[in-house]
Parts: structure tokens; sequence; C-alpha cells
């Protein structure tokens, strides 16, 4: 069953009685679609010290399992339905036909309920390009206050952190002796240490900062949503399964949705927002009839929602001939994970790795940056950890902007 979305799959639902629709009681000023990372952020925003009534839907459940709070807790979450969506990607010709699993939280905190807890903001460079696009209000100068207001930073308040947020972000607490070894022997490279890769300037080697709490993860539900919950104008819905927005006389005036085999409806005078993620919201706009017009649904307006996904591929680069053909593709933005044991060798194939092997992987990201076709391969990043998902994801990263 196609979620709608070009290039993904999604697991069959059930069928619904969409000619039985009950109301919820009450008219909201606002209903949030979706209380992952975003949706936590927005409800909390939207309630903080004002009487506006927020309705929050979330398709997922509680997260009320102990594997959402401990740090290893991904590798039990990841592909399992409790907590993922178990999106697939449709075959990649750029990846020799393969399918990859595109993993979504379907829980409160959504993705970052699930993922490896990693604090990455990205590059200066691409927030300022999209504002020379013509995206006012989106360059690095614009956006580095909304990320210092939204963080709790361990490294206190300073020209790029600051402290009093929502996000907590902590130093990892584990460290690896053949990480250190990977890092000291990338800095003698002349590959430049990092010891914060979120000042605008992603490029260098260092461990990540992550999203946790004196060793539990810090997910958006529980930095954000949690504390907004007793607030007596939000109210939260779990377990519900949004179909499509109402539309009436072009404006989205609510949504409908479905729950236990029952089918409900609930209205807004003020505005839907939709935080369903990449997949989800585009997802969502087509079967409202909002998207191309090329998809088999009733036609409202003729949009390219959900055209532009854009995904990371994680893949092994030590397969013969596979590294070249993932850095050769500057259609999609690519990461590649490279597992090796404390021998040097590749846990996928037993060949030794060592300094030269991290030197001409670098030299190939630089390689890219100056390519001669005019075409800026963004993002790429090669993680190490001493055991492929290993306990608190610890890494050393190269990164090329």
């Amino acid at each position: 069953h196609h979620s709608g979305i070009a290039g993904f799959s999604a697991p069959a639902q059930k069928k619904r009685r969409w000619d039985m629709v009950k109301r919820i009681e009450g008219e909201f000023d606002y209903i949030v679609v979706g209380a992952g990372t975003a949706g936590c952020v927005t409800a909390n925003r939207l309630t903080e010290g004002s009487k506006h009534r927020v309705l929050l839907l979330e398709a997922g459940g509680r997260d009320n399992w102990i594997w959402f709070h401990i740090p290893v807790g991904y590798l039990f979450a990841i592909g399992n339905p409790r907590a993922d969506w178990l999106f697939k990607t449709e075959a990649e010709p750029g990846l020799n036909g393969r399918a990859l699993n595109y993993p979504r939280g379907k829980v409160i905190g959504g993705c970052s309920a699930i993922n490896g807890m990693i604090s990455m903001r990205g590059q200066a460079a691409d927030y300022d390009h999209w504002r020379q696009l013509g995206l006012t209000g989106w360059g690095w100068d614009d956006v580095l206050p909304e990320f210092k207001r939204l963080e709790d930073h361990f490294l206190g308040a300073t020209e790029h952190h600051a402290t009093g947020g929502g996000w907590r972000i902590e130093q990892q607490r584990l460290t690896w002796t053949i990480l250190d070894a990977i890092r000291n022997a990338a800095v003698e490279m002349n590959i430049p240490r990092s010891d914060d890769f979120n000042t605008g300037d992603n490029e260098g080697v260092g461990y990540f900062h992550v999203n946790q709490k004196r060793g539990r993860r810090w997910s958006a539900a529980r930095g954000f949503l949690k504390p907004a919950l007793n607030r007596p104008n939000l109210r939260l819905e779990t377990d519900v399964l949004v179909d499509r927005l109402v539309i009436e006389n072009g404006r989205a005036v609510g949504v409908r949705f479905s729950r236990g085999g029952e089918v409900f409806e609930a209205r807004t005078k003020g505005e839907m927002i939709l935080c369903s993620g990449a997949v989800g919201s585009p997802a969502i706009l087509q079967r409202s009839g909002v998207g191309p017009a090329d998809i088999d649904i009733a036609q409202i307006q003729d949009t390219e929602s959900g055209a532009e996904i854009m995904h990371m591929a994680e893949n092994g680069l030590c397969k013969d001939g596979e590294q070249e053909k993932m850095l050769a593709d500057g259609e999609t933005r690519l990461s590649g994970r490279l597992p090796i044991n404390t021998d040097g060798g590749c846990l996928a194939c037993g060949e030794p790795i060592g300094a030269s092997g991290l030197r001409q992987v670098y030299e190939n990201v630089q390689q890219l940056r100056g390519r001669a076709d005019g075409r800026q391969v963004d993002d790429l990043q090669i993680a190490y950890s001493q055991v492929y998902g290993a306990p608190g994801l610890s890494a050393v990263a190269i990164l090329g902007a």
C-alpha cells in the first residue's frame, strides 16, 4: 500500500467506516497534527501564556516503554511497529536497486524518541543559501537565536549556545580508545579537530553532542510536551490516524481521523498545523486533494507536496566500487556508515581500513566540494563507532560542506 509520497511505501492500514463520523466536542483555535519533534515544540509555544485552545493529535502512543528512555533503546525501537512507521523507500537506482528502511517515530516525541540522539544543526551555508533563494528569515543569523532559545546546553551561555530552554544537550558519557585513535589520526592528517559541530561550520573530527540528560534520552516529548500537558488549553489525543483535512471554500477548517474503528472530526476556528514529518505531512495533504495532479485522488489544488523529500541512506562503504558510486551520486544526500572492529578491519568484509582508508574517504569528500560540473554535494557524513549500533552512539565524524 503506497503512502502517496513518491519513493516511499508504507504498511497496509485497516479500512475505516468514513460514512459514520463523530464530532469532537468543542472548537479549537489550533489543531496540530503530529506530536513528534516539531509538534511538541509547536503545542508548547501555542499554549504558553495564552488562552488559545490547542488540540494535538498523535498516531502513536505514550512513551511508557523503557526503550524510549535508555540511549541504547533505539536498537529496539527502530524497526519495531510499536515505535516506528516502518517506511521503506522504493528501489533506488543509485543504490543498485536496493530499497532502504526509513525509520520514522510513531510515539509522542516522534523521531526524537527513537533516533541516535545526535544534536546537529547543519551548515550555516545551507541556511544562507535558502535566504539567497528568497526564503526570508531563514539565514544562519536569523535562525541562530531560535536555536539558542530552544537549548539548555552543557557548555552554558556562549556565542553559539544558551541555557534555560527545553532541549537538553550534553557531552557524551562514553569514549572509546579506538575512536580516540581515529580522531588523533585524522588530526595528524590535517583534518581539523572539532569539539562542537554546531557553530555553523561542521567540518572536522570529534565526538557528537547528544540530546540526553544524566544518561537518559531527552526527547522533544520530555523537553516540551510533558511540561505543557497540565495546561487547561492543551488537549492531547494519541493512537489516532489522521486521514485528511476538512476543506471548505478553499480553507482548512478541520481534520478527520480514526481511532479504534471509529471515525472522528475536529474543527478549528483558527489554523490547521501539519507536523507529521517529511513523509506524513505531504501524504495528508495529498489525501486531502492538495498535491500533484497525477495522483489518483479528488483534486482541490495542484501543488508539488512531497516532491522534494531528501533522505539519508545508511550503507557500509566497504563494498567493491560502492564507495565511489555513492560519493559520485550528486542527486541524493548520502550518509555512509563504515563499521570497524578493534583490529582495524571492516566488520562487513574483514578488509583493513586503517589511516589510508580514512584519508581516502576525506580526500573524496574534498574532491566533491570542487567538482568540475559545479554541483555541490552537501552534508556528507562519515560516522565511526566501535561496534555498529554501539550503546550511546559514540561517534567520530568527518563532514564536508
